[in-house]
């Protein structure tokens, strides 16, 4: 028999042994859930289709199961350096080395902010290793952890913040910026502006597109010259933050920086600076703008 003709012979046998595989395990998981899986999408392929059940009755045993562990037992009790016995210098390469164990381990710490390496591995050696967390492990998935949950950092909320609003500015929509206002807005001059007026500035400067979209209508306000826009960067550059005002208590953020955006590849055009003013009340979570500056922007 023909090599070609064994080989398409053994493929149909194993698209067959897929597809009763699958028809079983529809089965079973619309067992577990106790209802009809017709509201999942379609598999690109019948191999992919027998990964993606076998990968949602591994999250219903995970999900469904009541056994509680340490992070420390689920990564199997690993072998950890004290942080007493480790050289300073040698201090970020250990970190390092502990966060990659975590993550292979399916434990994943994210760290939003810049601290001293000693800082994060205090914290996984000292409180991490000893969270719960559930003792089923499933392929592909890991726990997540997040520092700023533990040791809440006000200055890296205000970036996120701040860096997201400046992305709205010259690549999105004004909708973003315009949540966030406060309903009364003030400039360092004393001027008060009601947040209707200003948002339909926004609308009308920004739109749906950002200010990118007008300022592609005329090349020279970039400094570049564009006929075809294929790719967009945007490069933004914090240069101080600064937060006034205990927890509890009614709190000012100020957030400064600069931008510069790239087209196509090509040379960025001239950094131009922002700078944010926030308020946030001690029963309100979210940081309210009251007053900014953004390029092309004037209040009167």
């Amino acid at each position: 028999m023909p090599l070609q003709e064994v080989c398409s012979k053994q493929n149909i046998m194993e698209k067959l042994s897929y597809e009763e595989e699958n028809r079983r395990l529809r089965l079973q998981l619309s067992a577990l859930l106790g209802g009809s899986l017709d509201g999942l999408p379609p598999a690109s392929s019948i191999p992919f289709e027998n990964k993606m059940l076998r990968h949602l009755i591994d999250l219903h045993a995970w999900g469904n199961s009541g056994t509680m562990i340490t992070v420390l037992e689920f990564l199997d009790y690993p072998t950890i350096k004290k942080i007493d016995d480790i050289p300073p210098a040698d201090l970020e390469k250990e970190l390092d080395a502990l966060l990659d164990l975590l993550e292979k381990g399916g434990v994943y710490l994210a760290i939003g902010g810049d601290y001293p390496p000693e800082t994060i591995y205090r914290f996984i050696t000292d409180t991490l290793l000893f969270e719960e967390v559930n003792s089923v492990k499933v392929t592909g998935m890991s726990n997540y952890f997040d520092y700023e949950d533990f040791h809440p950092n006000r200055l890296s909320d205000v970036n996120e913040l701040s860096a997201a609003l400046v992305r709205c500015w010259y690549l999105g929509s004004y909708t973003q910026i315009a949540e966030q206002l406060a309903q009364v807005l003030l400039t360092p001059t004393n001027h008060v502006f009601e947040k209707k007026n200003i948002v339909a500035k926004l609308a009308a400067l920004v739109g749906d597109s950002g200010i990118v979209e007008k300022r592609l209508r005329q090349p020279a306000r970039l400094g570049l010259a564009i006929d075809l826009v294929q790719e967009i960067s945007l490069r933004v550059d914090f240069k101080d933050a600064s937060i006034q005002g205990a927890e509890g208590a009614r709190q000012k953020a100020c957030v400064k920086g600069r931008a510069a955006l790239s087209v196509d590849q090509k040379k960025p055009s001239p950094w131009e600076d922002f700078s944010f003013y926030y308020s946030k009340e001690p029963d309100d979570e979210t940081w309210r703008l009251y007053y900014f500056e953004l390029p092309d922007f004037e209040w009167r």
